[in-house]
């Protein structure tokens, strides 16, 4: 199984205190796109399913340990058994690589209302973070 990030998870962003950047450990496939959009929700950003524009991130294999999994549910507020109280879903997603190759992987979606939160332009999170501290 793979991993698609595009937030906070991504490799880049300095020091990681809340440990739940665990696909670093895992090997990188690349950067590459999803369709949807990104807003910023103050300590992170959260994506919605769009296909009207992208979100640019990395994808990772990292396998179907369900313990890994788990770990990163956990992270990421989605609970399986109990998505009404989940602020996330994990779901399927193609991901286009930078060569043009599609390959499947997890991605967590915001489940909540975007309305009203500053969406980030371009849908790299990545590059909008590095340009706010400049």
């Amino acid at each position: 199984m793979r991993l698609f990030v595009y937030g906070t998870l991504r490799s880049g962003l300095g020091e990681d205190p809340s440990g739940c950047r665990l696909a670093e450990s895992r090997p990188r496939l690349g950067p590459g796109w999803i369709h949807g959009r990104l807003f910023d929700l103050g300590e992170f950003p959260v994506a919605v399913p769009d296909r009207s524009r992208r979100i640019h991130g990395e994808i990772y294999e990292v396998g179907d340990d369900p313990a890994y999994w788990s770990r990163l549910d956990h992270c990421e507020d989605y609970k399986p058994g109990d998505l009404e109280s989940s602020h996330f879903l994990r779901r399927e997603v193609p991901v286009t690589m930078e060569n043009g190759q599609r390959l499947p992987a997890q991605v967590y979606w915001y489940r909540f209302s975007v309305d009203g939160l500053v969406e980030i332009a371009g849908g790299d999170y990545l590059a909008w973070w590095n340009a706010s501290r400049a």
